[in-house]
């Protein structure tokens, strides 16, 4: 099979638990064979990343920096997996998190998606740390997550659009 994963950044760059998951992925399907392709954002030139191993080919988005979820990083994200597919003509799209914010539906009907915890899990506007804050709270917490917030409808498009949902836990799974 040819997969690319999109993930905001690898490892050497941002050393979270979604980059080593899709890391670990890219190594794992690439030890079995699959062509594997990895679309992250732009390595500092100061580091540069290891080489990869065999099957596995990275390639970068031409904006952003590691880690940086915005507009145009979805839009430069969505733009070369389109490109890249048509020189490559993959098998699967897989999306960790949310890279494929702004996927074109034209290629959704391969798309997958690993989704890393929800909109509100990890901050205080989850509903259970939420619904207990005074209303002063709760406003400062509408504004200060405001971003977050306003990405809803992106993130419910990526939800509805993708053939298969992975997710990183049972309360992930239950949250969705």
């Amino acid at each position: 099979m040819k997969i690319l994963i999109l993930c905001r950044s690898m490892p050497w760059r941002l050393a979270g638990g979604l980059e080593r998951h899709a890391w670990d992925l890219a190594r794992g399907l690439a030890r079995r064979g699959d062509e594997t392709h990895i679309l992250t954002t732009r390595a500092d030139p100061a580091s540069p990343p290891p080489p990869p191993p065999p099957n596995i080919v990275i390639h970068e988005i031409e904006t952003g920096s590691p880690g940086e979820y915005s507009i145009g990083a979805f839009r430069a994200f969505a733009r070369q997996a389109a490109a890249l597919d048509c020189r490559h003509r993959f098998d699967v799209f897989h999306s960790q998190g949310f890279a494929a914010f702004a996927f074109p539906r034209s290629l959704s009907r391969r798309l997958a998606a690993t989704i890393h915890g929800t909109l509100t899990s990890e901050t205080p506007l989850h509903r259970d740390d939420f619904r207990a804050a005074p209303w002063s709270r709760k406003a400062w917490l509408l504004w200060r997550y405001k971003a977050r917030l306003a990405s809803y409808p992106l993130y419910r498009r990526l939800l509805g659009m993708s053939r298969v949902l992975l997710v990183d836990s049972e309360f992930t799974r239950r949250e969705l």
